[in-house]
């Protein structure tokens, strides 16, 4: 009976020395990476450890750990890229016509704008767009000229799904142009999930005219800007 107690006397101490080591180790790397280490109990075989000693050990390292893990986020967030993925007028082509085919929207490009020749109808225009996998969606803006304010409505961001082909919203604007004239429509407005997974879903802006009596080329998109975050 009296060796067992010895025997788990010795190993226990054992075990302590590896642990003091441990955490002496720690205290010497810990100055590289943030937090230190300081003002360790030292323990010596075949004395007493007292477990508030033991605790008071593991509790600064503890500290110096945290430490060292709130400083590692703060460096990693400081390490995120941002960035914009940007698509001229020339991107764009018409997608429908008040649910009919695209026949009765023929969508126009001259110069560094396009418009749809129409002058009746609801007509979008869709843009495929490359967004890095696994960046975060930020925000959108499209630079836009309506000769008449109201006529340029909503702007999205949509995703469609590879397995369903169900379409998302992932970017709503949701507003019209509120003036005449060049202007940019942005929004930061997120509806769903804002991680891009080029693994499960496709892509696309897409930008509704309202063209009730309007006039060809009156209503104008030049670009359109994702941005991202990583």
């Amino acid at each position: 009976m009296k060796f067992e107690a010895q025997r788990r006397r010795t190993r226990f101490l054992g075990l302590l020395a590896l642990t003091n080591t441990l955490i002496l180790t720690t205290g010497l790397i810990a100055p590289a990476l943030a937090g230190e280490v300081d003002d360790l109990t030292t323990f010596t075989a075949g004395t007493p450890a007292r477990a508030a000693e033991i605790n008071g050990n593991f509790q600064m390292v503890k500290t110096a750990v945290d430490d060292n893990h709130a400083r590692l986020t703060a460096v990693e967030s400081s390490l995120q890229v941002a960035g914009a993925v940007s698509i001229n007028t020339h991107g764009f082509s018409e997608f429908f016509n008040n649910n009919r085919d695209s026949v009765g929207c023929q969508f126009r490009r001259l110069l560094n704008h396009g418009y749809f020749e129409n002058t009746s109808g609801s007509c979008i225009a869709t843009a495929p767009v490359d967004l890095p996998h696994g960046s975060s969606v930020t925000g959108l803006s499209c630079l836009v000229h309506d000769e008449a304010a109201g006529w340029v409505e909503r702007p999205n961001l949509v995703r469609m799904s590879l397995v369903t082909a169900q379409q998302e919203i992932v970017l709503d604007t949701n507003t019209l142009t509120d003036d005449s004239g060049l202007q940019t429509l942005s929004s930061r407005v997120l509806q769903t999930d804002a991680r891009v997974d080029n693994a499960a879903y496709a892509y696309f802006i897409s930008v509704r005219f309202l063209l009730t009596d309007a006039v060809p080329g009156q209503l104008r998109i030049y670009a359109c800007s994702v941005q991202y975050a990583r």
